[in-house]
């Protein structure tokens, strides 16, 4: 049977959260000292793969997870997650908490098949992870039974692929037997089809509604269709009382209040459907004034008389008498539709699947400010937020030229990570299922790392990189977002999860309230400002994203003062009270220094960092930039630990596409373009421009650069000096293989000892690197 066009995946994927505008370097000598700081002029690379299916030793996480039974239902309490525990009760002494480090699957990499989905739930256990959210279940519907890429089948809305429901059921049931709970998603990429799915047309001759249109949001027969497709998947999943169901999402990056404020206001109400929207508003005037004259009476007037009120107003074009109250009344009746849909929803997923489940509405980005009160009956608050987001000046979709801002995590955007919490409710558990610093990105290997020590000082809830593979055969080589083949970002998981999950890092002792009570929600929603919740925040209380060095910040929805009094966060470096955590904002470089685990992330410098516990000393003309994890294996703090895991996440890089193919016809085309399947594929500036980076092409006369690699796939070099504080005994290290097993070989790293401990020199050269290190200190 007829696929369904590989082009549509990249062009479904791009609807992804940007909470803010990109700030891009200036031009000139500040753009190129950007660029070689994160690109690195010639680096030199050593051949390494990742063997997930015969991983094993020092870098497998297993031991974090066990099967998940009856008693390991999820439920909310106290703000957070917690098991019921032995008794199977909710609110009883042995709840236990539980943080959820996860993973995305989107299409076919949500339905491998019986072998594939055992294999698939073992490499998720090895990397720490404990849930799996199911993403764009419902995206491209078709018939396709070999491989297929959605729940859906082609017929009316919802029709299920039954191929794709016993695959999906077996990869969740794999899924819990190796103690990962999945994050179902409902509503997220399908787009009604009026020819399909017997519904009126729409405008323009469109076959379609844009992606995050949100007609389904108001409608009452798709309203009905998506509360019969939350209870078709829940029945056909198997998942009523399942303890593998620990959350729901709704309806992914789309509402009413997000379509009134993106621009896109005129989608959400096609002719055909917009009457349904203004019989709602009608009634919802009706139900507040009791007549359509009294809303008149108190917005100061309508111009064309009392029935005029019930039209639909439109952004940006509200003049006259009583503008302004009549838009403040609008907006809280689409917080109320809005609210309505998610309570329907939400009442189907508890009806089918388990009362106890957590569900939430929308992500935060999707509907600013008075999303609160859309959200003000579900579970949990969900955002996303992506680094350096690939752009598409050119066009969208596979054969697009694409560029990525040279920003970094650890840099330029660290102000965006830390203002995350400004979005949470405090009296809800907090996640954030989407996040990513993309490839090709230099400094891509630094996210999960630094998203999982600010969750965990935060005391968030739930943290799932987007994503681990988009296919039912996961990547060797780097691919535009996925983790499968990006070992540079994949051997930094494990220890960022046994951080995240085992509370590795406490949680900052202090909270820091930031009031935002109905009014303020309100005169947000007003606001056409991109960043009126953080300029409010701002204006009204001096809240800075640098508050959260020194608290957990979260939103007080009912705040007993209208302002509250907020520490200062000083100037950087800034550093968390007990200094387990300092980031230098001009230099780029975030230092941790927990008892058990020591890290550094962001630009190197030629002076040791670290303490004498740990450190670290890069030599000059080395890669500009680090992401390292030093972890105790033994339970002994770092400073007297015998055994260690030393992991280095540097920029990974495959093959162009066509450089490392078998043909020979192949093979001369990525030779004429200058690829070269003994080399891995090249970083180059965007048009020349500086501020922004691309891919070379790897096929002749090609214009356009490619997103993903092929195997085989190299590792930049980071030459480094590691130092480890003194203690009695032999200290031996090893580079480990891709199954996690110490190399075969005599060449071993350089190690020199004294009286302050020990040096070791690492990555000299390709014979001795690794990105994974395991040190073993033995007795004389």
């Amino acid at each position: 049977m007829t696929r369904p066009r590989r082009g549509l995946l990249p062009r479904l994927l791009l609807p992804l959260a940007l909470a803010a505008s990109l700030m891009l370097p200036a031009s000139g000598q500040i753009a190129e000292r950007a660029w070689r700081g994160m690109v690195p002029r010639e680096a030199s690379y050593f051949r390494f793969e990742i063997d997930e299916d015969a991983l094993r030793g020092a870098p497998d996480q297993s031991a974090l997870n066990t099967p998940l039974d009856a008693a390991s239902r999820l439920f909310v309490r106290d703000g957070h997650f917690y098991q019921v525990g032995a008794d199977l009760a909710p609110g009883t002494a042995d709840d236990r908490r539980v943080r959820l480090f996860g993973v995305n699957l989107t299409f076919g990499g949500n339905f491998p098949d019986a072998a594939g989905a055992v294999a698939l739930a073992r490499r998720l256990r090895k990397l720490g992870v404990n849930a799996v959210r199911l993403h764009h279940l419902d995206s491209l519907p078709s018939d396709e039974r070999e491989a297929p890429l959605s729940i859906l089948s082609s017929g009316p809305y919802p029709s299920f692929n039954p191929v794709a429901v016993a695959r999906l059921r077996h990869l969740i049931d794999a899924l819990a037997s190796e103690g990962i709970y999945i994050d179902l998603n409902l509503h997220v990429g399908y787009r009604f089809r009026p020819a399909v799915d017997d519904l009126p047309a729409l405008d323009d001759g469109m076959t379609m509604p844009p992606l995050d249109a949100p007609i389904h949001v108001y409608d009452e027969r798709l309203i009905a269709r998506q509360i019969g497709y939350a209870r078709g998947l829940i029945d056909g999943l198997g998942l009523r009382r399942n303890p593998a169901l620990a959350l729901v999402e709704i309806d992914n990056e789309s509402s009413l209040l997000n379509a009134w404020h993106n621009g896109h206001w005129s989608e959400a109400i096609p002719s055909a459907y917009a009457p349904e929207l203004r019989r709602r508003w009608r009634g919802w005037l009706q139900q507040r004034y009791a007549t359509l004259a009294a809303a008149c009476d108190a917005w100061g007037g309508c111009d064309d008389g009392p029935d005029s009120a019930a039209r639909l107003p439109e952004p940006g074009r509200a003049r006259g008498q009583g503008a302004q109250r009549r838009l403040s009344d609008f907006l809280e009746f689409l917080a109320a539709t809005d609210k309505a849909y998610f309570d329907r929803l939400r009442a189907a997923v508890h009806e089918a699947g388990d009362p106890l489940v957590p569900v939430t509405g929308t992500q935060m980005t999707f509907g600013g400010a008075m999303n609160f009160d859309a959200q003000a009956s579900m579970d949990f608050i969900d955002e996303h937020i992506y680094v350096a987001h690939p752009n598409y000046p050119g066009g969208r979709g596979d054969a697009g030229r694409w560029r990525i801002p040279v920003l970094s995590a650890s840099a330029d955007e660290m102000n965006r990570l830390l203002a995350l919490g400004q979005r949470r409710d405090r009296r809800r558990p907090f996640v954030v299922s989407e996040y990513n610093e993309p490839f090709p990105n230099p400094r891509g290997s630094e996210i999960i790392p630094i998203m999982s020590l600010l969750a965990a000082q935060q005391d968030w809830d739930g943290i799932f990189f987007f994503e681990y593979s988009d296919s039912a055969t996961p990547p060797r080589a780097p691919a535009r977002f996925n983790l499968a083949g990006d070992w540079g970002k994949y051997v930094l998981a494990g220890p960022s999860a046994r951080l995240f999950r085992t509370f590795g890092l406490a949680p900052l002792p202090d909270r820091i309230d930031l009031p935002l009570a109905p009014a303020d929600r309100l005169r947000i929603g007003l606001s056409e400002r991109a960043d009126a919740l953080e300029h409010d925040l701002h204006e009204r209380l001096g809240a800075t994203p640098e508050l959260a060095w020194r608290g957990r910040v979260a939103a007080d929805l009912a705040p007993a003062a209208a302002s509250v009094r907020l520490p200062a966060p000083g100037q950087g470096p800034y550093a968390t009270p007990d200094g387990a955590v300092r980031f230098d904002p001009v230099a780029g470089r975030l230092l941790v220094d927990t008892p058990r685990l020591w890290g550094l992330f962001g630009t190197t410098a030629s002076a040791r960092l670290g303490t004498e516990a740990a450190w670290m000393q890069f030599d000059a003309g080395g890669q500009g930039s680090a992401s390292v994890w030093l972890a105790s294996l033994d339970g002994a703090d770092l400073g007297r630990s015998r055994h260690m895991l030393l992991s280095m996440g540097t920029l990974t890089l495959g093959a162009s596409p066509g450089a490392a193919a078998g043909t020979a016809a192949s093979a001369a085309a990525g030779a004429a373009a200058g690829a070269d399947p003994g080399r891995p594929a090249r970083i180059v500036p965007y048009d020349g421009d500086l501020r922004w980076l691309t891919l070379a092409s790897g096929v002749a006369g090609g214009d356009a650069p490619p997103r993903a690699t092929e195997p085989p796939t190299w590792m930049a070099r980071l030459p480094v000096t590691l130092g480890l504080g003194a203690r009695p005994g032999v200290l031996r290290i090893y580079p480990l293989d891709g199954t996690g097993q110490r190399r075969s070989g005599p060449r071993l790293p350089e190690v020199s000892s004294g009286p302050s401990g020990w040096t070791i020199a690492l990555q000299r050269d390709a014979a001795t690197s690794s990105p994974w290190y395991e040190i073993e200190i033995t007795p004389n």
